[in-house]
């Protein structure tokens, strides 16, 4: 072609069979070389301008295809049903990898073809490849900014600008926020109760299962939010686990921190028990030790009161007996199944033996009454 140079050797030379000379043909802009061997074969190219397409292509791709895979597994996970919505995100998940190896494939394919064999097509379709990636890239990612960046500003005026930047300035992205206050919305947590997790860190750490959670209890998911946030996740446990969760709201707006420890350090039994006592009895209650007051559950195979252990069941002609022994195997409480009057405690005095009374005078303690110890 016309301008290009021509650069050959001075003598031939053999490699195996051939025998022949080798020469370069360089174009006038010096852009690219054509390396050439007699006998009309071709010994390769090299031009820097494919050579940087090509490597800008792959990485974008690969790129792509780390996040698709990422976005698939995630799915994936959290999938519990064949719901639309991450079907549809598996399929295009799938298609994308599959498009995305396809491109990394023909890419590498069509360089190899370019500098093996002098192609300048293929040169030319690894150059378009590798801008058609960098514009779809550019924009994906200037658009998914912009969008971020109005959902920001969207809950800056919802939730509070000064909020939503003290999240940010505990180490979380303006995309991990956004993200989290839509899985907020959409698990139903109303406005208030997602004002009341945002203003604390700790909601950024809060798992599905215990936003879903928060999001099905109408009119006590603020209060139970707070509560979440400001006790510890053996708190947490114990509330998604509590079968009388009506009366522990009612405790909770009654008393807040004592219905908490009630429920941790008790149980269902002594919610259900405190949740029928006047203001008076239970704030007489709540000035008491843990150990100092007890509840009995309807099942005996539930009252676990700390340093003692269980003994039995014994089998008598009028039904089983459990005991919860001391260290010096003395008998503090005790169940009798009682087959003609009904299941009872007892509760067992110094000396292992005496019966002592409830405050009617009755030494028959039925399930759901407490007992307080004096001091």
């Amino acid at each position: 072609d016309a301008g290009n140079t021509i650069i050959t050797m001075e003598q031939s030379i053999s490699v195996g069979n051939w025998t022949g000379i080798g020469y370069i043909i360089e174009t006038a802009d010096k852009s690219a070389q054509t390396f050439m061997i007699s006998g009309k074969m071709n010994g390769g190219v090299c031009s820097s301008s494919v050579s940087v397409a090509a490597i800008i292509g792959i990485a974008i791709d690969e790129i792509w295809l780390v996040e698709t895979v990422g976005l698939l597994i995630t799915t994936l996970s959290a999938m519990t049903s064949l719901a639309f919505l991450p079907v549809v995100t598996v399929v295009l998940c799938v298609i994308a990898i599959e498009f995305m190896v396809f491109d990394i494939i023909e890419t590498i394919a069509n360089n190899y073809d370019y500098y093996m064999n002098g192609n300048e097509e293929a040169g030319t379709q690894v150059k378009i490849n590798a801008a058609i990636n960098v514009i779809i890239f550019g924009v994906t990612k200037i658009g998914g900014a912009v969008i971020s960046q109005a959902k920001n500003a969207k809950n800056c005026a919802k939730y509070g600008e000064n909020v939503i930047a003290e999240l940010k300035n505990s180490g979380f992205t303006t995309a991990e926020v956004n993200a989290q206050i839509s899985k907020l919305s959409k698990l139903g947590c109303s406005q208030t109760t997602i004002e009341t997790l945002l203003k604390n860190p700790k909601c950024m750490f809060l798992g599905d299962d215990v936003l879903s959670f928060l999001g099905k209890q109408g009119g006590n998911q603020r209060l139970l939010a707070e509560l979440v946030l400001n006790n510890g996740d053996d708190f947490t446990k114990a509330l998604m686990k509590t079968g009388v969760l009506d009366e522990f709201c009612d405790l909770a707006w009654k008393y807040d921190d004592e219905a908490v420890r009630i429920l941790i350090e008790k149980g269902d039994d002594a919610v259900k028990a405190v949740s029928k006592l006047d203001e008076d009895q239970a704030f007489k209650l709540f000035s008491r030790n843990a150990s100092e007051w007890v509840v009995f559950p309807d099942d005996p195979n539930n009252f676990n009161p700390a340093g003692l252990t269980q003994s039995g069941p014994y089998s008598t002609n009028n039904g089983k007996i459990i005991k919860w022994l001391d260290s010096d195997k003395k008998a503090v409480y005790e169940w009798d199944e009682d087959l003609t009057y009904g299941s009872h405690y007892h509760v067992i005095g110094a000396d292992g033996n005496t019966r002592l009374p409830n405050s009617n005078g009755e030494t028959h303690f039925v399930p759901g009454e407490i007992f307080e110890w004096e001091k």
